[in-house]
This record gives C-alpha cells, sequence and structure tokens, in this order.
C-alpha cells in the first residue's frame, strides 16, 4: 500500500517547534496527502547546477540526475509492511573548470567530488514501511541502508531519523542524518563522521511543476563531517535545504558544502531542482 502523507523528521531530541511562517510556540501542523511516493517505477528527472569557489576563482557547471523506485518487496517480519528502494542515476557532471596550481591537494580532491567512481556516483537507498501501532497501516517511514548499485547495501549509521505518517511539520530534531542522498555528501567516501541537524517548516502553498498552488514543506539540514583524502584530514561543513511537495517528493535541494583540506579551502553550491516526474504503469 502507498502512504498517504507527509512528515517529519522527529528524533531523539526535540528542540524547536516552528509551525505556519516558522513562528516560535504555535501549534504543530499535520498534512495529509502523498508526499513521499513509493510506486514502484515512479521517477524523477533532476537538472543539477553547480557553481564552485576555490579562493578568488569561480566556475559552473551543470547536468542531471534521475531517481527512481525500483523495487517494492513486501516482507515477511510483522512490522514492517514494505521495503522500497530508490536509486540517484548520476549522469556525467563535468568538473567545473577552477584554476588550481598543479599538485594542490584541493585539485585532487575537486576531481574526486566529480568522478563517477568518487562522490558523484550511481547510488541506492533502501526504506522501510513501519507499522509499529500493529493496525496494519504504515505510520512511518525509515531510512535503513544504502550503497552503490549491483554492490551489497549496507546499514546506516544509527540515529537514523524517521518519517511520521502522517507528517508532522513543525518540530526540530537533533544528531540525525539525511532522509536523501546529499550529492558530494552522502556518497562520499572519504568522508567520516557525518551528521546533521534537522529543522521542517509548513508552507501554506507553492508551485513547482504545475501552476496551481499546492502544500509544502521546507526542511532545512546543518551538515559536518571530517575529510580523510589522500593521507590528510580537514573538515566538511554546510547545509542542505529540501523542498517537498504533494505526490512530488522532494522536487527541489540547495546544498552549499565547505571543505577545507590541507590549508585549502573548496566551496560547491548545488542547486538541484525537479523537472518531471511521473508513475510509470505496470
Amino acid at each position: 500500500m502507498r502512504p498517504r502523507t507527509l512528515l517529519l523528521l522527529l528524533l531523539f531530541t526535540v528542540a524547536v517547534v516552528l509551525s505556519g511562517c516558522g513562528g516560535s510556540g504555535q501549534d504543530l501542523v499535520i498534512l495529509a496527502g502523498d508526499y513521499f511516493p513509493t510506486d514502484a517505477g515512479a521517477e524523477w528527472t533532476y537538472r543539477i547546477d553547480v557553481t564552485a569557489w576555490c579562493g578568488d576563482d569561480e566556475a559552473q557547471t551543470t547536468g542531471t540526475i534521475d531517481r527512481e523506485v525500483i523495487q517494492v518487496v513486501d516482507p515477511a517480519a510483522t512490522d514492517v509492511l514494505q521495503t522500497v528502494t530508490y536509486r540517484d542515476f548520476f549522469h556525467a557532471v563535468p568538473p567545473p573548470a577552477i584554476e588550481v596550481p598543479a599538485g594542490n591537494i584541493i585539485g585532487d580532491y575537486l576531481a574526486y567530488l566529480f568522478d563517477p567512481n568518487g562522490a558523484l556516483r550511481n547510488w541506492d537507498e533502501q526504506f522501510a514501511l513501519l507499522d509499529t501501532n500493529g493496525d496494519d497501516d504504515a505510520d512511518r517511514i525509515q531510512r535503513f541502508a544504502e550503497g552503490p548499485p549491483g554492490g551489497a547495501l549496507t546499514a546506516v549509521r544509527a540515529n537514523r531519523p524517521f518519517v511520521f505518517m502522517p507528517v508532522v511539520i513543525g518540530a526540530q530534531a537533533t544528531n540525525s542524518s539525511p532522509l536523501v542522498t546529499v550529492p558530494f555528501f552522502s556518497n562520499n567516501d572519504t568522508l567520516t563522521g557525518q551528521v546533521s541537524n534537522l529543522g521542517v517548516q509548513y508552507r501554506d502553498a507553492h508551485s513547482f511543476l504545475s501552476e496551481a498552488p499546492m502544500p509544502y514543506a521546507y526542511v532545512s539540514e546543518a551538515l559536518e563531517a571530517t575529510i580523510q583524502f589522500n593521507g590528510r584530514e580537514g573538515s566538511c561543513d554546510g547545509y542542505c535545504k529540501t523542498s517537498l511537495a504533494y505526490e512530488l517528493w522532494p522536487v527541489e535541494k540547495d546544498i552549499d558544502l565547505e571543505y577545507r583540506l590541507a590549508g585549502q579551502w573548496l566551496r560547491i553550491h548545488a542547486l538541484v531542482r525537479a523537472t518531471r516526474y511521473r508513475i510509470i504503469a505496470p
């Protein structure tokens, strides 16, 4: 069965209550509708526009990403109604033409970030639709495994966020991790100890792929991790803002990441926008 609602990521410590336009102390908002499509064969196409900075140099590049539900399985576990596997197909995105002096480790790291065998590679994510109250309806979604296509999926780290169904919008959680892949961050094997702090806000209406306005939620994540690359150690931090809309989830990701390595600095801003969503008839 398909879940019929939106969501909120509430994990361990509830820190702040937000709703409406983000005012403090207001009531939580519950949104009805399908904000997490799980139909087998559902497809999204995204355009990714990237701007990169190194010192005073700036360059742009662009590409596309396809996202697809590739498998829906009804498992035997009594509390798991379904497992759903999503795949992100990263088409070749040329590295931005930043002028980096020869031998500069940031130049090597930039090449790794845009390498289809590096950070910007195809990726699978697996979710479980859970029935935690025994009424045969899914009441939350949990992301629990990830990995490259064709390889063994590995369990994600502890302290994973789950999605309430119906989704409650307006609380903030700490020490969790992204529900969906963040290019240059989630798939990046040079990063360890990835952490994101999540906040969710509700908006009354917004227009994405259609002219008609629709309810949506705005999820913000503060990201941080440690870089280990070519024997050197550094840091990565930044943010990711994801917009989720009724029957289109997610439709836009606004990502800004800074990498500091061996005294060098690199910043990447990626805007990932859905240009198409469809459900393939069986």
